[in-house]
């Protein structure tokens, strides 16, 4: 298996199956200059 076999494997099973929450920051710990991150729904 070659790397990019490795690494289609690892982003289709995060594309099929995601984390929660993996995408999505609810209390960043930091801040960047104008960066505003919107308030989750």
């Amino acid at each position: 298996m070659s790397y990019l076999d490795t690494t289609y494997d690892v982003y289709k099973k995060a594309a099929l199956t995601p984390d929660i929450g993996l995408c999505c920051t609810t209390t960043p710990i930091w801040q960047l200059p104008g960066l505003t991150i919107p308030k989750k729904c």
